[in-house]
Formats: C-alpha cells, sequence, structure tokens
C-alpha cells in the first residue's frame, strides 16, 4: 500500500499542475480570440514533445473507438452475445480500413498537428510504428510487476488501474476539483474533460517515472557516484568487450541464478522497490526536474515563477 504522505504529495502536485495547465491553455485560447480551452489549445502546448503528444492523439482515438463500438452493441438482451462479438469484430475493421469511420476528435487533432508542423517531426510521432520508449518501459515494469502477484493482488492492482480520474458519474465532480479556486472568464468545454482526464493520469506516471529513478540511483554504490551512469560495457577495438560494473539497463529484470524454470532456462524475477516510494524521493525528482539546467543555469531567471516553472505532462 502507498504511503499517505506520498499520496497527499502527489495529490498536491497534480492540482498545482492541471490548473497551471488550464491557465497556460486559456492564454493560448484568448490569443486566438476564444472564451473556452479547446483541445487545440492543449495540442499547442504540447508540440515540444512529440512522444506525449502522440500518446495522447491515441488515447483520443482509443475512446472514441470504444465510444463507437458500444454503440453498436446491444445493452439488455444477454443471449446475444455472439451478435455483440461479431458487431464489435465488424466495427474494428471498419475502422481500420482505409475507408474507414473517421471521428471527430481525431480528425480534429491531425488536422492541427499538420497545420502547425512546420518540420514533419510531430507527423511522424502519430504513426504506429514510432518507438516510445518512456510507454514501453512503463509496460514492461507492470508487467515484471504484475508476475509478482497471486490472483487476489493482481484482481486489487486491477481494480485500482481501472479507477479513472472522469467518469459517468465524476464529470460533475472533476470539473469542480479543475475549476476550484479559478477565477477566470475563460471556460472549460465538456469534450475536454476527458482529456484533462487523461493529462491528471499522465501527471501521476510521470511522477512515479521520476521518483523510481531517485530510488533506482540510491541502490549504487554510494562509494562510487559515477557507477549508476556508467555503461555495462567498455569497446575496445583490438580486444573484446569487457564488463567492468555489475550494471544492468533495465534494473526491473535480474537473472535469478538460484531459480531455474522446468526447460532448465534462468527464470526472471522482477527487482522492484518493494518498499513504498517516499515523500522525499518524490521532493527531491520534483526539484530535478524544476530546476534549470545547462552552463548558464546559475546566472538565468526562470521565465515563469513558481512551483510550476515545467508542466509534466507537456
Amino acid at each position: 500500500e502507498p504511503l499517505l504522505e506520498s499520496v497527499k504529495l502527489v495529490e498536491d502536485i497534480v492540482t498545482q499542475q492541471i490548473k497551471c495547465v488550464f491557465y497556460r491553455a486559456a492564454e493560448v485560447a484568448m490569443l486566438r480570440g476564444s472564451k473556452a480551452v479547446a483541445i487545440e489549445d492543449i495540442l499547442f502546448l504540447m508540440r515540444k514533445d512529440k512522444f506525449k503528444l502522440g500518446r495522447l492523439v491515441r488515447y483520443l482515438e482509443l475512446k472514441s473507438l470504444q465510444g463507437y463500438i458500444y454503440s453498436g452493441l446491444p445493452t439488455d438482451d444477454e443471449e446475444a452475445s455472439a451478435a455483440s462479438l461479431s458487431s464489435a469484430e465488424s466495427a474494428l475493421a471498419d475502422v481500420k480500413s482505409e475507408e474507414g469511420h473517421q471521428f471527430k476528435r481525431t480528425k480534429i487533432c491531425r488536422e492541427f498537428i499538420s497545420f502547425i508542423d512546420q518540420t514533419g517531426e510531430l507527423a511522424g510521432a502519430l504513426n504506429e510504428s514510432a518507438f516510445d520508449e518512456v510507454k514501453h518501459e512503463r509496460n514492461v515494469r507492470l508487467d515484471a510487476h504484475a508476475r509478482a502477484m497471486d490472483e487476489t493482488q493482481y484482481m486489487e492492482y486491477f481494480n485500482a488501474r481501472t479507477s479513472s480520474f472522469y467518469g459517468k458519474h465524476k464529470s460533475g465532480r472533476f470539473r469542480e476539483w479543475v475549476m476550484n479556486y479559478i477565477d477566470s472568464d475563460v471556460k472549460l468545454s465538456p469534450s475536454v474533460l476527458s482529456v484533462f482526464s487523461y493529462l491528471a493520469y499522465e501527471t501521476v506516471a510521470q511522477i512515479v517515472d521520476l521518483a523510481l529513478l531517485i530510488k533506482k540511483e540510491s541502490k549504487h554504490d554510494p562509494s562510487d557516484p559515477l557507477s549508476w551512469s556508467m555503461p555495462p560495457l567498455a569497446g575496445n577495438p583490438g580486444f573484446p568487450s569487457t564488463q567492468f560494473f555489475n550494471f544492468q539497463d533495465k534494473p526491473w529484470l535480474q537473472s535469478n541464478e538460484g531459480a531455474t524454470s522446468k526447460s532448465g532456462d534462468d527464470a526472471k524475477k522482477a527487482l522492484l522497490p518493494f518498499e513504498c516510494i517516499k515523500p522525499e524521493e518524490i521532493r527531491e525528482a520534483m526539484h530535478r526536474y524544476m530546476t534549470r539546467r545547462g552552463p548558464m543555469a546559475s546566472f538565468a531567471k526562470p521565465q515563469v515563477q513558481g512551483c510550476c516553472r515545467h508542466l509534466l505532462c507537456c
């Protein structure tokens, strides 16, 4: 179970970040002469990170596809499960076809990204073949974490992952949470609430990623402060590569020499931080993320003062 202090700290950070996202999106909306924050304003804020932008667009595509499929399924007839499955498969095939259904929000996102993309870099991130390293590492870590669970633990873990900030009966509460203590003439359109819900989810994931990096760094040898950044192999053109340090690129996977599988191969065990993420690790991660970096960082003044100089989700 997570520590209560860590949960409260993450909640405070997410609240500050989401409110800062709203203020910046409201500024963009005012520049284009609108009195409501739209999806285009969020996309404009995320234009500097193409992978985060691609994750948001794919999330909107998945939500639109889910609503499109569920709208064609019967709800009351329990004996129509086979028909429901066939209709879902036909709807999915129709969407994946070249002349398939084009969702409104996805079309708006792709048209706006192509409009602001001057170099073609953002359009490449929207392709399914683009490799997202952050998303891949999260999936590997979650898979290793789930393999170490029994059935009861996995069901609790599954129920926790299916929870959302924005649900059928939570839209009003989520809007109140976002707009609480905000005095602005710019309003939040209903279609953007789900986007803000995704941004809150992404902010929590980013905080966890940064805190795990701090925890990983604390596990290395304190007598050698550079051991955590050393490569696993030292290459030499004249001699074979030699391993100098017991360092692994993927710290959550470790070879278990003592235990072997039935096939005789070395088993893999999850090397995860079993202790909870501590508040001091979260504070250190946020301090490093917010600190200005570079050779002239000590002589430069940040343009935005306060705790939201950098947005975690943008």
